[in-house]
């Protein structure tokens, strides 16, 4: 970039224009180092947001654990994630002694988010991962990544990962409540009783707001639709389409997401770019599959009604023109536009050509009473 050329952008300019937030940007200066020129690149640019993808991930996981810890026992991948922590942490700190490193920093801390991932989530204690966590949030933060956040904030995450704080009674309740209606249909027990206790449940909250009501109706929306399908005796898979529902239009149109996990209830997070994204790529498949698909569709329709016009012609007429000049009692050529007899190979290609029509000729024949 030059200003001599104008093709610079200013920090203020790319945050103002939306290009960048303050947290990605930083995340692209932390990748490149203080004293060393960045060339902001598309790989810069895929580094930085899957840092912090990543980052996010880890965050509503371990937010995820502490509203609903698992009691995991210690396991030998727990103590290797634990000893990968402490490791870590020394990494950090030599980092930032020797001349603030900061890419150096962020691959240790990347390493270490990459180890917790392919780890076994059953295998890990909640202590273990809230440490990881609490660790992280307190770089992040010393990093200046999460706004003018208390590195000593012992509350894990960065800003961003919450859903609304009026939001939370309401939607909580209705993803514990979707958790135990997709449950019982997929097992198959979606008696009265059944649906009754999981709708029953009234949500104690103070004095509800303005901020609350939008998705205070959807929790009763949801209960509602539920008894309505109870009443009406509904098969299993409409008591999913309902759940899908939810998660896909009701909560996603509110800014919040669950997100499905197998053997484990779902997990509430914010709708974020990512989401967004690969929401519309979700899209852009279906839409091209439904595009082939309805090209198909025109071909096969016009092959058939193709098909039915030629089917109409009968074999005694389909060798009847300028081609020959004379033709058999069942319409076959025996002489060409010459006057000449038509070769006996020739005559064997013909002639499998009129018995193909003639069968063609009598189903469109059988078909239409004729």
């Amino acid at each position: 970039m030059s200003k001599s050329l104008k093709n610079f952008t200013t920090i203020r300019e790319a945050l103002r224009r939306g290009d960048w937030t303050s947290r990605s940007l930083r995340i692209i200066f932390l990748l490149g180092g203080w004293k060393d020129g960045v060339e902001i690149t598309d790989e810069l640019r895929k580094q930085g947001a899957s840092f912090e993808g990543y980052m996010n991930n880890l965050f509503l996981k371990a937010q995820d654990l502490e509203r609903q810890p698992s009691n995991n026992s210690s396991t030998a991948q727990d103590s290797t994630l634990r000893e990968s922590l402490a490791n870590a942490q020394a990494k950090v700190h030599d980092a930032l002694c020797d001349s603030f490193d900061t890419p150096a920093a962020m691959r240790t801390i990347s390493s270490l988010i990459t180890e917790y991932n392919l780890a076994d989530r059953t295998a890990l204690t909640d202590e273990t991962v809230l440490d990881v966590a609490r660790w992280l949030t307190k770089i992040v933060r010393v990093f200046g990544l999460d706004g003018s956040a208390d590195s000593n904030d012992t509350t894990i995450g960065w800003s961003g990962i919450e859903i609304p704080e009026a939001s939370k009674p309401f939607v909580f309740q209705v993803s514990k409540e979707r958790d135990e209606v997709q449950q019982h249909a997929i097992a198959g027990n979606l008696s009265d009783e059944t649906l009754a206790a999981i709708t029953s449940k009234d949500v104690s909250t103070p004095q509800q707001d303005a901020a609350a009501a939008p998705y205070a109706e959807v929790l009763s929306k949801f209960q509602e639709e539920i008894k309505a399908l109870a009443e009406k005796k509904a098969p299993a898979k409409d008591f999913l389409a309902l759940c899908d529902q939810l998660r896909d239009v009701h909560l996603w149109d509110l800014g919040i997401y669950l997100e499905d996990r197998e053997g484990l209830p779902a997990m509430v997070r914010p709708v974020d770019s990512e989401l967004r994204a690969a929401r519309q790529q979700k899209e852009e498949r279906e839409q091209q599959k439904r595009e082939a698909k309805e090209k198909r569709e025109k071909e096969e329709t016009e092959k058939a009604a193709k098909k039915a016009e030629l089917a109409k012609l009968s074999p005694l007429d389909m060798f009847r023109t300028q081609e020959y000049s004379g033709w058999d009692d069942e319409g076959l050529p025996i002489r060409d536009v010459k006057g000449e007899e038509i070769p006996k190979n020739k005559m064997k290609k013909l002639r499998k050509e009129w018995e193909k029509q003639k069968r063609l000729h009598d189903e469109w024949i059988l078909s239409n009473g004729k």
